[in-house]
Parts: structure tokens; C-alpha cells; sequence
């Protein structure tokens, strides 16, 4: 990775994890993601992929009617930055 010292976030989508009609590139793209911060956190680096629902804000936002309709919970920016804030203070690697 390089940025030794620093910390990767990867903001990667649920999509991965459970799939979504007319998504597999997207989904496919989170996985990918995924499994390149899996390899970066084996070889010692600081990072994390965080593997966000649907948001109520950005390029989710006509979907998390849809996510909750499913049972799925969404996130407000409030509670998204909340939780970031957690996920790093905790030092996740």
C-alpha cells in the first residue's frame, strides 16, 4: 500500500454481502475492495473496508426506502460520521 504510518478507509457497499438485482459489477467492485484491505491488513498495513447499508444522502439515497422495506435500517449522514468516528477511534486494522 505504501502510505505507511497512515490509515486506508474504503467506503465499500452491503451490496457485496447480500447482492443486488442489476449490481454485479458494483457488487463485484465492493468485494474486490474488500478483499484487497483483507491482503493490505495481512502484510502489517492499517486499513479498513466498511461495508456501508443505505445511506440518506449520496448516490443511495432513492434506495434506502427500499433497504428498510427489506428490514434493513439506513444510515443519516449524523450517524454515519458517528460511526466512522467510532471505527477509527477504535483503531481497526
Amino acid at each position: 500500500m505504501g502510505a505507511r504510518g497512515g490509515l486506508f478507509v474504503g467506503f465499500s457497499s452491503a451490496a457485496f454481502v447480500f447482492g443486488s438485482s442489476g449490481q454485479t459489477s458494483y457488487a463485484a467492485a465492493n468485494g474486490a475492495l474488500s478483499g484487497l484491505v483483507t491482503e493490505w491488513c495481512g502484510r502489517g498495513e492499517k486499513a479498513m473496508s466498511i461495508e456501508w447499508g443505505a445511506w440518506r444522502a449520496g448516490m443511495a439515497e432513492h434506495a434506502y426506502k427500499m433497504a428498510e422495506d427489506r428490514g434493513f435500517g439506513s444510515i443519516t449522514t449524523v450517524y454515519g460520521v458517528r460511526i466512522l468516528r467510532n471505527l477509527m477511534a477504535a483503531g481497526f486494522t
